[in-house]
């Protein structure tokens, strides 16, 4: 009787064993697959593929980040009677940006410390003005590159596409000029226009200190409506070669602003320099005018004075106005009474002492031109005939004023200047 109970058991075998696999392929195993996807699906996976091989589990698929890959994969070892045997779930790649200042604030998810490394040596490349801060931007072996990137950070690729129009920058320039030197600040188009304006800056400006610490060159910067960087150059060089304060400003869509002491001589000059290099844009020019570069307010005099003896002789200079009768006339008498007078404080000041005599035209042209030379080195002859030695003594053209100007009342007039 046990014999037979136990070779019906064993006749019955695999028909039990066939049923159970129908039980557990028709019933368990749906349940079994629907709590995967669900654990999945909490925990935000995308482009998921299971596999169930009896009780092995594999699974595939794409997380928005670590933790919510981390969780699924937790659930899914805990879940009985399934065995986790094969996982392939991946992080893909993603980088976002912010611009908060000159920083920019980068987040997402990188394979290596190396490629993060490698996306901060290209983005210095591009954008050497900015401060770039990575703290965002997480690293794990799970992180998969898109197809097209795998690290080589071009401009057109998945990755950073979509950030170029925020790392995008208009070409800008600022040059100021001041009494500690020159100071150059702003980003050029191309490294070809920086050498050649930085090698304009320093040799300009009389020797003073450049400082170009602040002028970088990047790719990004938008070259269309800026500048020609050979032409831009040569401007430069001769616009910085005089007396501060002088300022230079130029960005990418809007016309050059230029800031300066000048001669009323220096506007067409300095347009017909700036009109290659910036086209047919307007320049705002906020010039102020003077008949000659000794007129400068702030100039460094040649003369080796003592302040106080300087500023006492400019008082009595600036006190003479010494006109003539007509374009042929002669210095009226009360007017060479008084420069008689003038030359023992001239003499009084020292060797030191260097005179500029100079004469305002009166009228345009070279007969008011020549007019005034002749009457300034008639003055001259007057003090050296008067004791005052001619060796520090210069005669000079000075520069007809606009009519608005209030020099242009000196017109017909010779002035004493320090030199």
């Amino acid at each position: 009787m046990r014999f037979s109970i136990i070779l019906i058991a064993l006749a019955l075998l695999p028909v039990m064993l066939l049923a159970h696999a129908w039980y557990y392929a028709r019933k368990q195993m749906p349940l079994l697959h629907e709590q995967v996807l669900s654990i999945l699906d909490r925990h935000h996976i995308q482009d998921v593929k299971v596999g169930l091989n009896h009780l092995d589990l594999s699974v595939s698929g794409k997380a928005a980040g670590t933790p919510d890959m981390d969780a699924a994969l937790d659930e899914l070892r805990a879940l009985r009677p399934l065995r986790l045997m094969v996982q392939d779930i991946t992080v893909p790649s993603a980088l976002r940006a912010g611009l908060a200042g000159g920083r920019l604030v980068l987040n997402g998810w990188l394979p290596l410390d190396a490629d993060l490394d490698s996306l901060r040596g290209r983005l210095s490349d591009w954008r050497p003005d900015l401060h770039v801060e990575t703290g965002g931007v997480r690293r794990h072996p799970q992180v998969r590159w898109p197809e097209r990137e795998a690290g080589h950070w071009d401009a057109d690729g998945p990755l950073l596409a979509p950030l170029m129009p925020l790392l995008a920058v208009k070409a800008r320039l600022e040059v100021v000029l001041h009494s500690g030197g020159l100071r150059a600040t702003g980003i050029l188009p191309d490294r070809e226009s920086h050498n050649a304006i930085r090698a304009a800056l320093l040799a300009s400006g009389g020797g003073a200190p450049v400082d170009a610490a602040g002028l970088r060159a990047s790719p990004l910067a938008q070259a269309d409506g800026f500048a020609e960087g050979a032409p831009l150059a040569a401007f430069l060089r001769d616009f910085f070669d005089g007396p501060a304060p002088r300022r230079f400003y130029l960005e990418t869509g809007s016309g050059p602003v230029i800031e300066a002491d000048a001669l009323p001589s220096d506007e067409s000059a300095w347009l017909a320099l700036l009109r290659p290099a910036t086209g047919g844009r307007r320049v705002d020019m906020r010039l102020r005018f003077h008949p000659s570069p000794w007129h400068f307010p702030g100039r460094k005099t040649e003369s080796g004075l003592p302040a106080e003896t300087l500023a006492s002789l400019r008082a009595v200079l600036e006190a003479e106005t010494l006109r003539f009768d007509g374009p042929g006339g002669a210095l009226d008498p009360a007017a060479r009474t008084r420069l008689a007078g003038l030359v023992p404080e001239l003499l009084a000041a020292g060797p030191g002492l260097l005179l500029v005599i100079g004469g305002h035209p009166e009228g345009a042209g070279m007969v008011a031109e020549e007019t005034a030379r002749q009457r300034a080195r008639r003055v001259a002859d007057l003090l050296i005939e008067s004791g005052l030695p001619g060796t520090g003594v210069t005669t000079a053209l000075f520069e007809r004023m606009p009519s608005s100007h209030p020099a242009a009342s000196h017109a017909g007039t010779v002035e004493i200047l320090v030199r």
